[in-house]
């Protein structure tokens, strides 16, 4: 018996042409695959259908399974439904059957990915394409540091999607994509936060995947479904509240340089939670981007006042940190999802600027919130989520608040050469992200030295001063080849009673003799 793969269309309609691969790539052995989506919705024979049946979103074809030999070859793909597709071939070397190619930032384990065409598949032609196709190396590290591993459903939850197909529906606790994120075994924000499938019906389980470009160290690996759709792990029965109910979790995960650590099998596992429907709030955000330290990371919160004027405001936190809730993208949405109890509000969302988890607008107090949206009349029902939709937090059009830091430096600490000049250079850095790094240049190890005053804006602010000895701007460890030996830091707070400050920094050693 011989297996055959079969399309979806008539084996006269498709395309094909030429790959070329870069010179000296060892794709042999590497399934070449093309991905088709489509464009515009054209096929003909699925418009006839008058059922709910769902249609294939995207086409994965293997091109050339035995991999690319010789670095040319060509190919031919029949069986295609008629439209128009944006088509991107790649080299699937790790397994995913995407492409999902690395970089030096986060990425995947495809290392050939060709830039992706726009191509019209025409009923009943066989079209070569005019141009080859070229199978481009990307910018990435050699080798790659990263994860792998393989995705799964515990059996006995497999058998309950199977005979209950709402478990993938809206609010099911399968509805949602299959993220990995990365934290500290502290606890704390994400250092990788990673869709893995956009959904467990994407792509048939098992699945693998590959994450490169992740930061060396010891991690908590979580990799869930995220039901509640807010971009990160909050389970069901935990703190935050969340949906989060389908989930693994891997202690002690060490990544080490040069390394793609194999995980093996990820099975997810569905938690003993509450199984009653969900009360709350549910939206998506556009959060505002002010530059400099003005747009530090701060806590998005939401306060709702019942219009009964007979219950108390309540406060929400929906984000720690707008800058990473959206991965610093102005153009993305945050999205959020809280347990409320039923009743009537009125509701604002306001950008935390001064820190005191209370809504203070900066029209009345000049240090207070400069962001804000309200949402008007809301209703929350039992067992629904109600859904606020996408608001948009805007600046309230108050100017920043002066806030002025002058540092002086100190050197009674410092051994140094005596007539031999000292490199130095600063740090700045906000709790809430920002920070700003920049050269002195050589001064002399003078009783103390004081700078030009920075015009930043008020927040909690650590303000770092070290020898650079290599001249690379940057703070070396001890442990580096040539450490920064010399160093000072002192935290400070600039707010409505102290708008100006002075950080005094005495340079000290600061690594074993």
């Amino acid at each position: 018996l011989a297996r055959s793969i079969c399309g979806p269309g008539d084996a006269a309609t498709g395309l094909s042409g030429q790959l070329i691969g870069p010179r000296g790539a060892a794709l042999d052995g590497v399934p070449i695959f093309a991905l088709f989506t489509p464009v515009e919705a054209l096929r003909q024979v699925a418009q006839q259908l008058e059922d709910a049946r769902p249609r294939p979103t995207a086409l994965r074809v293997p091109v050339l399974p035995a991999g690319l030999l010789g670095g040319r070859a060509g190919f031919d793909v029949g069986e295609l439904v008629p439209g128009i597709y944006r088509v991107q071939f790649f080299a699937d070397e790790d397994g995913d059957h995407a492409p999902t190619p690395c970089g030096p930032e986060l990425g995947g384990g495809d290392r050939y990915v060709a830039e992706p065409i726009e191509v019209e598949v025409v009923a009943g032609v066989h079209a070569p394409l005019a141009a080859p196709i070229e199978l481009r190396a990307g910018d990435c590290p050699d080798p790659l540091t990263g994860l792998r591993g393989t995705l799964a459903l515990a059996p006995t939850l497999a058998e309950q999607w199977a005979a209950d197909p709402s478990l993938v529906g809206p609010l099911g606790v399968l509805d949602g994509s299959v993220r990995l994120a990365l934290v500290s075994p502290q606890g704390g924000v994400a250092v990788v936060n990673r869709t893995l499938l956009t959904g467990l019906s994407a792509r048939p389980l098992p699945q693998p995947f590959t994450v490169t470009g992740v930061p060396p160290g010891i991690w908590r690996a979580q990799v869930f479904v995220d039901r509640d759709a807010d971009g990160r792990f909050t389970r069901c029965s935990g703190w935050p509240a969340g949906l989060d109910a389908v989930f693994v979790q891997r202690e002690e995960v060490r990544i080490r340089p040069g390394e793609v650590l194999d995980l093996g099998a990820l099975v997810l596992e569905r938690a003993d939670c509450d199984d009653e429907p969900a009360t709350g709030l549910r939206g998506a955000l556009r959060l505002p981007a002010e530059a400099g330290a003005a747009g530090s990371g701060r806590a998005v919160r939401m306060e709702l006042y019942p219009t009964d004027n007979r219950g108390e405001r309540r406060g929400l936190l929906l984000f720690e940190n707008h800058r990473e809730a959206t991965a610093g993208d102005p153009d993305a949405v945050a999205v959020f999802n809280r347990p409320v109890a039923p009743g009537a509000y009125r509701g604002v969302i306001f950008l935390d600027t001064d820190g005191d988890g209370a809504f203070t607008g900066c029209p009345l107090s000049p240090y207070g919130d400069r962001s804000a949206v309200e949402t008007g009349p809301i209703e929350v029902v039992e067992g629904r989520l109600t859904d606020l939709g996408e608001l948009t937090v805007a600046p309230l059009g108050c100017p920043v608040p002066p806030a002025t830091l002058t540092p002086i430096l100190s050197f009674d600490q410092v051994e140094w050469p005596r007539d031999v000049p000292l490199d130095l250079a600063m740090q700045v850095r906000e709790a809430g992200g920002w920070s700003l790094e920049w050269s002195i240049g050589a001064v002399e190890p003078l009783a103390e030295l004081t700078l030009d005053s920075l015009q930043l804006a008020p927040g909690r602010y650590e303000v770092t001063a070290f020898v650079d000895e290599d001249g690379d701007g940057q703070l070396d460890p001890c442990d580096a080849d040539v450490p920064d030996r010399f160093v000072a830091r002192t935290p400070l707070q600039l707010d409505e009673q102290m708008p100006a400050a002075q950080a005094r920094l005495a340079l000290q050693p600061a690594c074993a003799r």
